[in-house]
């Protein structure tokens, strides 16, 4: 029990990336997106590398999403003449998050779960 509960944890990240991003979508009634980044989290219960590799990849992907984004973000606001700094520290701190929940899978645990050779 004890052990599942130390690997939920460490899961966590990456299915709260990707709920975020799927909020993102929704915002703006991407419902493809929406539902695939509902979906990614799912392929946690399969112990495969490729699994790994696929969201490693999909959260990769989802911080150039949030990068286009606050840039978009930071033109629309200086073209309007509003303030843009808080909302790029905001954002630029979910970039981060989103990056270093593909960091998980190098830990003991989740290197032994899904077959990962140390360093890899």
């Amino acid at each position: 029990m004890k052990q599942k509960l130390i690997v939920f944890l460490q899961l966590l990240p990456i299915v709260l990336s990707m709920l975020i991003l799927s909020a993102h979508y929704l915002r703006y009634a991407n419902m493809v997106e929406v539902a695939i980044c509902l979906m990614l989290p799912f392929l946690l219960f399969i112990k495969s590398k490729i699994v790994v590799r696929i969201l490693q990849l999909a959260l990769v992907v989802a911080a150039f999403v949030w990068v286009d984004t606050v840039l978009n973000l930071i033109n629309i606001r200086e073209h309007i003449g509003h303030a843009w700094t808080r909302m790029a520290i905001i954002l630029g701190g979910v970039i981060l998050f989103t990056l270093s929940s593909g960091f998980v899978f190098y830990t003991k645990t989740l290197r032994e779960r899904y077959g990962l050779v140390k360093g890899f």
